[in-house]
């Protein structure tokens, strides 16, 4: 059974440009991080495989493309894991990421 931020984030997955098969993955593995969240602390681990299912890199990837100034290297990357453009991928990450 789906709950309803699970459908709410699907659909706004769906409308910015995702693919129906990516968009509920994406929306079920963030819904699956946020009840276990709930459960219990995070390890750095854990946030780690959450942030590589869904954008396809790690977080040390991302902190040196940040301190690089490199961010078009990660929206390439994460778009391909996602099926989109990399302008589709940095607004997803901006509307439900930031």
């Amino acid at each position: 059974m789906r709950t309803q931020k699970t459908l709410v984030l699907f659909a706004t997955l769906s409308m910015l440009g995702l693919s129906a098969e990516r968009s509920l993955k994406v929306a079920k593995a963030a819904n699956h991080f946020r009840k276990f969240s709930s459960k219990r602390a995070l390890t750095n681990e854990d946030t780690n495989a959450y942030v590589s299912e869904l954008i396809g890199v790690d977080l040390k990837a991302i902190e040196s493309a940040l301190e690089a100034d490199d961010m078009k290297s990660i929206l390439e990357k994460a778009a391909v894991k996602n099926g989109t453009s990399p302008e589709k991928m940095a607004k997803i990450l901006a509307k439900n990421f930031l």
